[in-house]
């Protein structure tokens, strides 16, 4: 949470000073405000950054969506386990890469 509250304060500080105030980044991803001497302990993440790493983590839960419907298909085409399963999992890997590329694209 407190990452997000550090973009705004980051924010308040670039509009302040009319997007002219320096900054100093720091190895432990702290990031110093140099006009108001103020510290932003863990940085922040950025919109763009918050947008691939939500849809990176997106793609994670298509794993648990393609068992649950394997469940399914199998219930209902009990004769067709085998060319089922064989498609399964590049059908996860296309998934998870249309996934990344989407967020590549954000």
């Amino acid at each position: 949470m407190k990452i997000r509250v550090n973009k705004f304060v980051y924010f308040e500080y670039m509009a302040a000073t009319n997007f002219t105030g320096t900054i100093t980044h720091h190895s432990n991803d702290d990031i110093t405000l140099d006009f108001w001497g103020k510290r932003l302990e863990q940085g922040f993440l950025s919109e763009r950054s918050e947008a691939i790493a939500t849809y990176a983590l997106c793609g994670f839960s298509s794993i648990i969506s393609a068992v649950m419907v394997l469940g399914v298909i199998y219930a209902i085409a009990p004769k067709r386990k085998k060319w089922i399963t064989s498609i399964t999992i590049p059908a996860l890997v296309a998934g998870n890469l249309a996934n990344c590329m989407t967020g590549c694209f954000a």
